[in-house]
């Protein structure tokens, strides 16, 4: 083949890509595909500095507050903590930590009921870590366990025992709450049944476990007795 037949199939081919080329540039449709994605990039980029700018605006905040407290500025810290828990634009991550701090804060002034409405609201927050969720709900029960008015609700039982179907990693611990409930309440089958289901539990540590078989002793020297299991 002579270089000259070689050089016009290589142009041949060149302007085929070249046409190629064109016709996918100028397909409207193809266009219009291309401005949506370079736009969906636009505003992925635009939300992530920003969700950057947020957190570390709000962790200089929280970082600040630890530091205040540090050195005793005690009123400084806690309205440093209570900006970010009243934000509506906090990171979940700092929100939630700074939440609890300022709930610790409160329940030192003996602000109790708005503690416990802080760790509620952590608790239910869907987006924040799970073990921090879980350990405000284990915090909030054991105030409500600890309020002489909360204790002579007719519904706490119930309110728990969400809590505790809403829990992962602490779900063991806030069951184990509910079952002493149960126990001085005098409800001695439903304490069993509780500690039974922990101490039943693949998911409970064995920490965990020996409690809940304690637990089930206890019950049983009040006078329970536990139905034999017929697998036995």
């Amino acid at each position: 083949m002579s270089d000259e037949l070689k050089n016009l199939i290589a142009s041949a081919k060149a302007e085929a890509v070249r046409q190629n080329w064109q016709k996918i540039f100028t397909n409207k449709k193809v266009i219009y595909s291309g401005f949506i994605l370079a736009s969906f990039l636009v505003v992925w980029i635009i939300f992530g500095i920003a969700q950057n700018i947020r957190e570390s605006k709000f962790s200089e905040i929280l970082h600040q507050s630890l530091i205040d407290q540090e050195l005793g500025n005690v009123d400084a810290a806690k309205k440093s903590l209570k900006k970010i828990y009243e934000s509506k634009t906090a990171p979940s991550g700092v929100w939630s930590l700074a939440a609890m701090r300022y709930a610790a804060f409160l329940i030192e002034e003996g602000k109790n009921s708005e503690a416990i409405k802080i760790y509620l609201s952590v608790n239910g927050c869907f987006s924040c870590d799970d073990y921090i969720s879980d350990l405000s709900g284990l915090l909030a029960v054991k105030m409500l366990l600890n309020d002489a008015n909360e204790l002579k609700r007719p519904d706490l039982i119930t309110r728990i025992k969400k809590i505790e179907n809403s829990a992962s990693v602490l779900r063991s611990y806030i069951a184990e709450q509910r079952a002493f409930l149960e126990l001085q309440n005098g409800n001695l089958k439903e304490s069993f049944e509780v500690f039974e289901s922990i101490y039943k539990s693949d998911k409970s540590s064995e920490n965990i476990k020996n409690r809940a078989q304690s637990g089930m002793n206890i019950v049983i020297s009040k006078g329970f007795e536990p139905k034999a299991d017929p697998k036995k």
